[in-house]
């Protein structure tokens, strides 16, 4: 019964801000946020935007997710906007 509620509840989020039906604000990646690869692996970003009143500490933040998200490989995370975070791994 729980998981019913809980699927139910996750089916109805959006990662869209404001109301349906008015523009969007696009999210353009700069160059100058990746970093070059060295080439042999892939490199897989995801941004990310806290919901804080004020900006995150970056190592806590890197603990707090690799305890989250047990990644297999090193992950990295650079602040690119107000409260937006680039996370690579």
């Amino acid at each position: 019964m729980a998981g019913n509620t809980l699927l139910n509840l996750c089916s109805k989020l959006s990662i869209q801000e404001g109301e349906q039906g008015k523009e969007q604000t696009k999210m353009v990646i700069k160059k100058d946020w990746i970093g070059a690869g060295n080439g042999d692996l892939a490199n897989f970003f995801l941004i990310g935007k806290l919901f804080a009143k004020r900006s995150a500490n970056l190592e806590g933040l890197r603990q707090a997710m690799i305890q989250a998200w047990k990644p297999e490989l090193e992950m990295t995370i650079k602040e690119v906007g107000e409260r937006l975070y680039l996370f690579q791994f």
